[in-house]
């Protein structure tokens, strides 16, 4: 089930403010207009002070009213302690375009998470997982493309992908190929473990590769959003869009929550896949050692082994020889798959000489 934080497709729009912010503007309108016997100082409407500033560590925007407004573009965290800019659940955000409100707001948020939350604990394994991925980043961030890319930082080329909607050949193939100790943004944001909002493609955070092919698919602003499982990057989602997305401050948060529900589910439905798995090759064990121990043929057993085979291991081809000392020959007594383009070769294609191919 989609999930939809608010409604329409389509270019960005502030929502309706609830009724008791309606209330406060409207007495903040009231008080401005008071007659001149009002102090000046009443008359103004309040700005944050700049104590309050910097210990939320954002700046008042003159032109919102005083309301604390992200600054930072993918900025380093030495950065962000200078300028103001405030991170949101250890995220990196861009300025909002001229403080634009929040299209998710504090109830909307809990609600978004809980009915994915939902979904995703009806979720069928790791594919219907990531199908309710490329759904809700539709739904919930209006992405115009969207990347699921697996993390495994013991590989040099950390990064598969998982599921993608949109995502032209060229992006996938060059994400494919980056070394885990490349500067990719999104590499970063793995090694970071924090979101991280690029507005302008043209922000230095993006390499020169990844700008020429993001111009090239017609893509204004990313966002890269690692899925982090009890602390380790399991995933990178990457929404894409096709024009400037100014992202607020709880959208960002949203995405933050978002990618570890994410990695939670996916998380956990590898480790009941994996202990089913152990499971059903301890079952496939005792079968085969109930099978053997009432075979008493060379032939019976090796067919017992492949019959068997397929429930332990993952594999395209078995063989089953019978090592003969007296002859310096592994003689074939039992095979399943494809051997040198045939499925049924000879015995003697198949024989090998002890010390020699396989057994070298």
């Amino acid at each position: 089930m989609a999930l939809a934080a608010r409604p329409g497709v389509g270019p960005v729009a502030a929502p309706s403010p609830n009724p008791a912010r309606a209330r406060s503007h409207a007495r903040a309108g009231a008080e401005a207009a008071a007659p001149s016997s009002a102090s000046p100082t009443s008359a103004r409407p309040s700005r944050a002070k700049p104590s309050e500033a910097k210990a939320s560590g954002a700046q008042p925007s003159p032109g919102n009213g005083g309301v604390p407004t992200p600054r930072s573009l993918g900025e380093p965290v030495a950065a962000r302690s200078l300028n103001g800019s405030a991170p949101i659940g250890g995220a990196y955000t861009e300025p909002a375009l001229g403080g634009r409100e929040s299209h998710v707001g504090d109830a909307a948020t809990t609600d978004a998470l809980r009915r994915l939350a939902a979904d995703l604990s009806r979720a069928d394994g790791v594919q219907e997982i990531l199908d309710e991925v490329l759904d809700n980043s539709v739904e919930l961030f209006h992405a115009d493309r969207v990347a699921v890319w697996f993390n495994d930082p013991a590989h040099e080329r950390p990064l598969e992908l998982a599921a993608a909607r949109a995502l032209p050949i060229e992006i996938q193939e060059t994400v494919s190929r980056l070394s885990r100790d490349h500067e990719a943004a999104g590499l970063r944001a793995l090694r970071l473990g924090t979101v991280l909002v690029f507005r302008d493609i043209h922000d230095p955070g993006i390499t020169d590769e990844m700008r020429a092919q993001y111009v090239e698919a017609g893509v204004a602003s990313v966002c890269f959003v690692p899925a982090m499982f009890r602390g380790d990057p399991l995933a990178l989602i990457v929404l894409y869009h096709h024009r400037p997305y100014a992202w607020s401050l709880e959208e960002v948060a949203l995405a933050r929550s978002f990618g570890d529900s994410i990695a939670t589910a996916i998380g956990n439905t590898r480790l009941v896949e994996s202990v089913e798995g152990l499971a059903a090759r301890l079952r496939a064990v005792q079968e085969l050692s109930a099978r053997l121990s009432s075979l008493q043929d060379l032939r019976g057993i090796g067919e017992a082994i492949v019959s068997e085979a397929h429930a332990l291991i993952t594999c395209d081809t078995i063989r089953v020889y019978r090592v003969d000392h007296e002859t310096g020959w592994c003689e074939p007594i039992a095979f399943q798959g494809v051997f040198l383009g045939t499925p049924n070769p000879s015995p003697a294609q198949l024989r090998v000489r002890i010390g020699s191919g396989l057994t070298g």
